[in-house]
């Protein structure tokens, strides 16, 4: 009976574990996602100023 009642618990304990690991899996996705965007929207905005300079030297 003991037994069981740990069981389940431990059961409870690790369905919880994987939802908050796949939660932060999920965020971390997000986040490098987003930042390579911006990066990208960084440098897309940055290259025409470049160009400029490298034909005026």
């Amino acid at each position: 009976m003991e037994i069981e009642y740990c069981m389940h618990e431990l059961v409870l304990f690790l369905d919880i574990l994987c939802a908050m690991s796949r939660l932060l899996v999920l965020r971390v996705n997000h986040f490098k996602r987003s930042w390579i965007l911006n990066l990208l929207t960084h440098l897309n905005k940055s290259l025409p100023l470049l160009n400029q300079m490298s034909w005026t030297n």
